[in-house]
């Protein structure tokens, strides 16, 4: 089955899109942080520039969805949280499908969503990278989307 593109992106904005991949720059990054990093298995996109790209909308792709339950987190930059949600659908074929967003500016936790409900809102939250600054407040805009199929990324 095909879904929709979960982002709403406004006219005239190119998408960009980085896949899975192992960086050795970015493991130094992240353990310089203190944080254990591995292989990146999400897709992280962008809508146009950083600027353009925070507060984009992260729509529910599917006709219908759930909140997965206790994965959600409002973000909280003060305490360097991202915000994060996961939502999931089963198919017509019974195959269990999560979408995740992170670095989310907010989310719209609710029990239930149909499609184009939005799910949150790309921000930059979390360790990104380049990292906001009071000058440049929108850099390291983009989401973190992750989907997982029968268990599997």
């Amino acid at each position: 089955m095909i879904y929709k593109f979960p982002l709403r992106i406004p006219e005239g904005r190119v998408v960009s899109i980085t896949q899975g991949y192992k960086s050795t720059e970015l493991a130094e990054w992240y353990k310089a942080q203190g944080i254990k990093y591995g292989e990146h298995t999400a897709v992280d996109a962008i809508c146009g520039n950083s600027v353009q790209t925070y507060g984009a909308p992260f729509v529910c792709p599917f006709p219908t969805a759930q909140l997965v339950p206790g994965n959600s987190v409002i973000a909280d930059p003060e305490r360097g949280l991202s915000g994060r949600i996961l939502i999931s659908h089963t198919d017509k074929d019974g195959n269990y499908i999560i979408v995740g967003g992170v670095h989310l500016s907010g989310i719209v936790e609710k029990p239930n969503y149909v499609e184009g409900d939005v799910i949150g809102y790309i921000g930059n939250y979390g360790m990104v990278r380049p990292a906001p600054t009071i000058g440049r407040p929108f850099d390291g805009s983009h989401i973190h989307m992750s989907v997982v199929v029968n268990g599997k990324v």
